[in-house]
């Protein structure tokens, strides 16, 4: 099973070029699989959300922490795709620990 973390909360750099390259609310930060072990820094931060999908390899998700490069290889912004911040936080998903690879696919954005 993967596990997805995913960023709940505001992650502003100093400048709005640092913002472009630091994973913001919705991004997913890392995806592990099932026994890894989560550090306790993170789970109780309040700035993460762990989203189980359970038969689901990690290698199905790596998509979601595809970057963007430009024509150089230099890094443009640190996700290409997010997950709808505002639906992740309504009433139908608040929640929900576990989600299907469908129901992450309809959450799933690309970045502006």
């Amino acid at each position: 099973m993967a596990r997805l973390v995913v960023r709940t909360q505001p992650n502003p750099g100093k400048t709005p070029e640092q913002s472009l390259l630091r994973t913001q609310e919705g991004d997913v930060v890392d995806i592990v699989n099932d026994g890894v072990e989560i550090r306790p820094g993170t789970l109780n931060s309040g700035h993460y959300r762990i989203i189980d999908l359970p038969g689901i390899p990690q290698e199905a998700l790596v998509h979601l922490k595809a970057a963007v490069f430009d024509t150089e290889g230099g890094l443009v912004r640190r996700r290409a795709k997010t997950l709808d911040i505002d639906a992740l936080r309504s009433p139908e998903w608040a929640g929900r620990s576990e989600m299907t690879l469908a129901e992450v696919a309809t959450l799933t954005k690309m970045r502006a």
